[in-house]
């Protein structure tokens, strides 16, 4: 900043203890008065052989140091409205004895003057009290930093008006309200004896004294923090305690409502927020997980896409409904001040309790933090990640890619003037686009997930649990039932066997599926044998990729070859030199499969016996 105010957030000071001062209760309990505010600002202000001067001319104009430090001071007068044009020209006047002494040695000096109320706040113990000053006072001077150039002097609109123009030589700042001092035709000069008599060694002491000036926008960044923090902090503790909880891909919705009202405005506001945000949820099947109130706005956690929920188009209408809550809420409750959503899609941590009221779900996890991350990060908009831009399948024109913020991926938000998202026709029903799907799932799938999905993409469409067994040694069945039985949720992979009777509720009709021992076992086990692709166009995306890695891609083959090869024989009754595959329950392996995934791999040229191996008839 030019003034180098410092920003209260990277202070000592507790969060907790910051909000307690700008919260509306806070600020409630503040006494605002009537006054004028000097801003003072140099490179090592303290250095140079006026800098001790300049306090006693502050004092013997009746003016008060709020903030000292080796780049700025700050001065306040308070008086009542009647006096403050008699108090502006003295501050002036006052404010040219310093320019002077800093141009006999050619130091650059910024110097602002504002005037109209503001507050003084304490904040912290005796040893370490600051000052936080805030009102419109505060505004204006901080809204000076951008005008002022090395060696001027800046009246802020309200001192501007307040004082004796005719006395100022000004320049007008073009689109702006303040003006340029450029000379006063009335001097006042402060005697030596004045000096002696108001000069307090202040800057001899060892704790500068120092107040942070700030503005509407940096208390309600203080705010949202702190509500963000406590949101987040109680939804941890939620789960200190719980039960291990199932892992569901699902689209989380942060929606982070500020408000400014009178006392009386807020239970109208959470009620209305509460009553919007609940309807867009009922239409899009979602949930509302967690509620924080506060008094300056609300916290609303949503979750949509779990367990139960199959649908295509799931995080394509998650999005639709982020987009009406933002623009209803905007329409229909006069106290927003702002409004922000943050939309994240991949696997979260989910509990389901059944009470005698209500289905309560319970969210975590790395995509709930990183929606609250995008709320927070982009602020008065709907914003999602890479992975919900993938999964919505809805035309990429209708989402504006953004730069990264706060080490996060690259995000998107809806364009202003493109209704897309509002349309429901926007969203199609039928089948999703393979190659967005494959990049989606890439996004939001665990190494272990993506090692195991790019194996079974370079052998083809299908593929046998034993095979990939072989393929992947340094793995357990018990730990490749982990990221398989994931992989079978999120519906990239499924039971290859063909279906004898249907079932809604069965996923796997493998003959020998283990359910005797399911029974009795404490382990995870594996039961389907048989496995393919969901989406055949997603598995050619994810082919390629794993195609571009030569020697992953070359090695997988190879493994693949000498698996096949342990498992052919070539029939004694015939001269046929082409593979055949023996029909072996005891491994699980099926020749129909065996064929296909030797068809898939055989253009690659890497069989060393092309079938000439014997086994008995």
């Amino acid at each position: 900043m030019n003034f180098d105010n410092p920003y209260i957030l990277n202070s000592t000071f507790r969060l907790t203890e910051v909000y307690s001062v700008l919260s509306s209760k806070g600020i409630r309990a503040a006494e605002f008065k009537t006054g004028v505010l000097l801003h003072v600002c140099t490179k090592g202000l303290r250095t140079y052989p006026h800098y001790p001067n300049i306090v006693p001319c502050i004092h013997a104009v009746g003016g008060y140091v709020v903030h000292h430090t080796d780049f700025t001071i700050v001065a306040e007068w308070v008086e009542e409205s009647e006096q403050l044009s008699d108090t502006i020209s003295q501050v002036v006047q006052c404010a040219f004895k310093i320019l002077e002494m800093y141009k006999l040695h050619s130091q650059p000096i910024k110097i602002a003057l504002s005037a109209g109320k503001f507050a003084k706040m304490r904040l912290g113990d005796e040893e370490s009290q600051v000052c936080v000053v805030i009102g419109p006072a505060v505004e204006e001077i901080r809204s000076a930093e951008a005008l002022l150039d090395h060696g001027a002097f800046v009246l802020c609109p309200e001192a501007w008006r307040h004082c004796d123009g005719q006395n100022l030589t000004v320049e007008n700042i073009e689109n702006e309200e303040a003006v340029k001092v450029r000379c006063s035709k009335e001097q006042q000069s402060v005697s030596v004896e004045d000096r002696h008599r108001y000069n307090i060694d202040i800057h001899m002491t060892r704790n500068l004294r120092k107040a942070y000036l700030l503005t509407n926008v940096e208390r309600d960044s203080v705010i949202r923090k702190f509500m963000m923090r406590t949101a987040l902090n109680k939804i941890h503790e939620n789960w200190q305690w719980a039960t291990l909880p199932d892992i569901w891909p699902a689209t989380i919705m942060f929606v982070n409502l500020q408000f400014v009202h009178t006392r009386t405005d807020l239970a109208f506001s959470r009620h209305k927020g509460n009553e919007i945000i609940a309807e867009q949820m009922f239409s899009c099947r979602g949930e509302i997980c967690n509620v924080f109130f506060f008094d300056e706005g609300c916290i609303f956690v949503c979750a949509v896409g779990l367990p139960g929920d199959k649908r295509q188009d799931k995080t394509a209408q998650a999005l639709q409904a982020a987009y009406r809550i933002h623009e209803t809420c905007r329409k229909e409750i006069d106290s927003v001040s702002s409004i922000s959503i943050g939309v994240a899609t991949g696997r979260v941590l989910y509990e389901f309790e059944q009470t005698p009221l209500r289905k309560e779900y319970r969210v975590s996890g790395e995509k709930v933090y990183l929606a609250a991350d995008l709320s927070m990060d982009y602020l008065g908009i709907v914003s999602c990640d890479v992975a919900t831009k993938l999964y919505s399948m809805l035309p990429l024109s209708t989402l504006v890619p953004q730069g990264r913020i706060s080490q996060l991926e690259n995000v998107c938000y809806r364009d202003d003037v493109n209704q897309m998202l509002a349309d429901k026709a926007a969203v199609s029903s039928g089948g999703m686009d393979g190659r967005r799907l494959a990049l989606a799932n890439m996004q939001t799938m665990e190494p272990l997930e993506e090692t195991v999905v790019k194996y079974a993409s370079a052998i083809g469409h299908t593929f046998t649990i034993e095979m990939l067994k072989h393929m992947l040694p340094h793995m357990s069945e018990n730990e490749l039932t982990i990221p398989l039985r994931s992989l079978f949720r999120v519906g990239i992979f499924k039971c290859a066997s063909k279906p004898r009777n249907v079932s809604l509720t069965q996923t796997c009709y493998c003959e020998n599926s283990c359910k005797e021992y399911i029974r009795v076992s404490m382990d995870p086990v594996w039961t389907c044998r048989q496995i393919s692709f969901c989406n055949n166009d997603e598995m050619e995306m994810v082919h390629k990729l794993t195609e571009r890695n030569k020697g992953l891609f070359c090695l997988i083959h190879m493994t693949c070859a000498n698996y096949l090869e342990k498992k052919t024989y070539r029939c004694s009754m015939c001269d046929d030199r082409s593979f055949i595959f023996a029909h072996k329950a005891a491994t699980d392996d099926n020749s129909e499969h065996l064929q296909e995934i030797y068809k898939a791999i055989r253009p690659y040229e890497i069989f060393r016996s092309q079938g000439q191996r014997m086994k008995p008839s």
